[in-house]
């Protein structure tokens, strides 16, 4: 009777083959996850970059806006702590460039280009903290223009106003 619970060899071959189709099974699933899961995060990185892409463009136009107001014939009309705070708007934008510009860069190098949940984080980050110098860079040349065209009191409202929307 004690041999009659011992399981034949073709019964373990079975259980052996039922096993092994279910670690196959089980790994196939797996893989199957795992590529829905790069996928997801490939496509959330993508956005992250393209959405940063984009802010880079529109903050060099602002960039570049400013700029050239230096070379402007009115220019030279601007009283000298005006023109300080010009140059301090120039850098403030151009840091903003430079955050934004830096998540492509992470992503190339500290990453190696491979999709990483460190990407988007540090995409998402640095992109958040390139307004900062950005809001602050467009109140002070809208300081400068206004304080010029209407006059150091309208020039502090709009700057001020500008700056207070930005960072609302």
């Amino acid at each position: 009777s004690a041999m009659a619970s011992v399981p034949s060899i073709s019964k373990r071959m079975e259980y052996l083959r039922i096993l092994f189709s279910l670690e196959r099974n089980y790994r196939a699933q797996q893989k199957v996850h795992k590529n829905a899961m790069t996928k997801e995060l490939d496509a959330k990185l993508k956005t992250a970059l393209d959405e940063s892409r984009l802010l880079i463009l529109g903050a060099q136009v602002l960039f570049g806006f400013a700029f050239q107001g230096v070379f402007q014939e009115l220019f030279r009309d601007v009283s000298p702590a005006s023109r300080w705070l010009q140059g301090a708007a120039l850098a403030l934008l151009c840091a903003s460039v430079g955050l934004l510009i830096a998540p492509s860069m992470y992503h190339r190098v500290a990453c190696r280009g491979q999709s990483r949940h460190r990407a988007i984080h540090v995409a998402g980050t640095l992109t958040g903290w390139s307004l900062l110098p950005l809001t602050l860079g467009l109140g002070a040349s809208a300081f400068v223009v206004f304080d010029v065209m209407a006059g150091r009191e309208f020039g502090i409202a709009v700057g001020a106003a500008l700056t207070a929307t930005g960072l609302a």
